[in-house]
């Protein structure tokens, strides 16, 4: 009786220890994954500012307008410091890798468009509007889809000040983009994804400097956006490529998204 129930005891044991294993493993597999799938590079590409041409990222309603764009965006080296770049006409820059794992690795996730105006009869005082339209199709049309405007926020922003640097423009725009007198806005509302999305921006003679006003928009992630993608494509991974706890880890390292923002168009 004795030996026999010793013998179930170890039984038991050995038993509970596979189970446990096997959870282990699945536990590693899935970090793999979830570690391997945090990082999601999301190209942004500027084409031509030339505001007469078609197909173009920046043209204006009013041919008066004159409009002058310029990238700030960050860049991460292997040694994990994040140092300010400016982008030329024609340049094609990035928002920072976002990490779903560490919070504070996004800090340095968005970007910045400067826009400096002239007219000849541009008021000192007054508003401009910018519809940033993206390029409709059936497949981007759906919230949650593997395209840009599913998962970014716009701001744009004007200054009292006129940084100069790389870091100082980035700083200070991205500071500004998160007080509450300027409007933020994405594509995504109440599980619909609109065609374009319009801001009407006021501006004043605090503004303008050497005889040009200086408009700024701010590109980020949408926390919620971005997170309920994550989330969506993560499960859908683990339930399409998961089987008994085996995951294939080189899965995840491919997740891209497509660039579907087509113009910004600025009008009076």
């Amino acid at each position: 009786m004795y030996r026999a129930a010793g013998k179930k005891v170890r039984s038991d044991n050995g038993s509970e220890g596979r189970r446990k294993a096997g959870l282990i493993r699945a536990a590693i597999g899935f970090g793999f994954v979830l570690v391997m799938f945090a990082f999601i590079t999301l190209s942004w590409f500027t084409f031509s500012k030339q505001l007469e041409a078609g197909g173009i990222f920046i043209k204006t309603s009013d041919p008066s307008i004159d409009c002058t764009a310029t990238s700030y965006y960050y860049i991460r080296s292997q040694g994990n410091t994040y140092a300010p770049q400016e982008g030329t006409e024609d340049n094609i820059f990035k928002l920072m890798q976002y990490d779903s794992l560490f919070g504070g690795n996004n800090t340095h996730t968005y970007v910045v468009e400067r826009m400096e105006l002239t007219a000849s009869d541009l008021p000192e005082n007054g508003t401009l509007n910018f519809t940033i339209e993206r390029e409709t199709s059936q497949a981007s049309d759906m919230p949650g889809s593997d395209y840009i405007s599913s998962v970014t926020c716009y701001t744009f922003v004007t200054l009292p000040t006129f940084p100069t640097t790389s870091g100082a423009i980035l700083s200070a725009v991205n500071a500004a983009a998160a007080d509450t007198d300027f409007v933020t806005r994405t594509f995504v509302v109440n599980d619909e994804k609109a065609d374009m999305i319009t801001f009407s921006v006021p501006y004043t003679s605090e503004n303008w400097t050497d005889g040009k006003l200086y408009i700024y928009l701010h590109i980020d992630y949408d926390e919620t956006l971005i997170t309920e993608y994550i989330d969506k494509s993560l499960r859908n991974l683990l339930k399409n490529n998961g089987s008994n706890g085996q995951v294939d880890v080189e899965y995840g390292a491919d997740v891209t998204m497509q660039n579907d923002i087509q113009r910004i168009v600025i009008s009076r």
